[in-house]
Order: C-alpha cells, then sequence, then structure tokens
C-alpha cells in the first residue's frame, strides 16, 4: 500500500531532495545508492535519522551492513510498485500544462492503484496481483 509519495524535479539528484523527503522524520529510512552520501548520512544520524543505502563495491563495510539485505528486500518491494505505477498506470506519461491538473493525475493513478491492492486484500489475493484482477 502506498502511504507517501512526494513529486520533484525529474533532472535533480535523488540526494537533493533528502531534506524535503524525512522532514522531521526520526529512525531508519531505506533507500537507494542515489542518495549514498557518507558526511550527509553521518550528520543525519546526529539528528536520530539512520539513512541506509547500499554501499559501493570499494567502499568499507558500514556499521549497518546486518539491516541491508532485509531493507533492500523492502527496497525491493518499493520498485515492484513503481513498475506497476509506470506499466499498469503510465504515471511517466503523464501529458499536461500545469501542475495542478499534473498533481490531480498523479493523484488519481495513485488512488487506483491503492483501489486495485485493496481489492486484492478483500479477495484474499496477494496484494500487488494485478494479472488477476483484468481478467
Amino acid at each position: 500500500m502506498i502511504v507517501g509519495c512526494g513529486l520533484f524535479n525529474a533532472r535533480g539528484h535523488d540526494a537533493n531532495y533528502t531534506e524535503e523527503l524525512i522532514d522531521d522524520y526520526q529512525g531508519i529510512i531505506a533507500a537507494d545508492k542515489g542518495f549514498l552520501d557518507v558526511a550527509y548520512q553521518e550528520a543525519l544520524q546526529k539528528t536520530g535519522v539512520y539513512l541506509i543505502t547500499p554501499v559501493r563495491s570499494n567502499m568499507k563495510k558500514p556499521w549497518y551492513s546486518h539491516l541491508l539485505k532485509p531493507l533492500m528486500r523492502m527496497r525491493h518491494l518499493i520498485e515492484t510498485v513503481n513498475a506497476q505505477l509506470n506499466d499498469r498506470f503510465a504515471i511517466g506519461r503523464i501529458r499536461v500544462r500545469d501542475l495542478w491538473h499534473f498533481q490531480h493525475r498523479f493523484m488519481r493513478k495513485i488512488l487506483a492503484h491503492t483501489c486495485a491492492v485493496l481489492i486484492n486484500l478483500m479477495l484474499g489475493r496477494q496484494p500487488l496481483d494485478f494479472d488477476g484482477l483484468v481478467k
């Protein structure tokens, strides 16, 4: 189930939007390599935010290496939902002329995905198995 999402400039680097994404959050956050910034991660830890990212092969193992496997499974689930939004709901091909219409079409697509997950759960099916709903 999608519980939150943000809209940011597609041309920007992921790490530029970290502050807007975490916005007063405390705890562990799983992120992809786009958010890898060791100095910034260490600074965030002092505020109670633990940004867990995979590391590059030439980097030393971080303190959170034992958490990487379960958190990356969660990231895999997030990427599955992203793929569904792109493939089934065409979220990457919203063509409008202004931000207001874009936001509303975007939100309707998120709502449609959430409804499909809810229907699957009500039918006792796997939440992300949308193939059986269309047949």
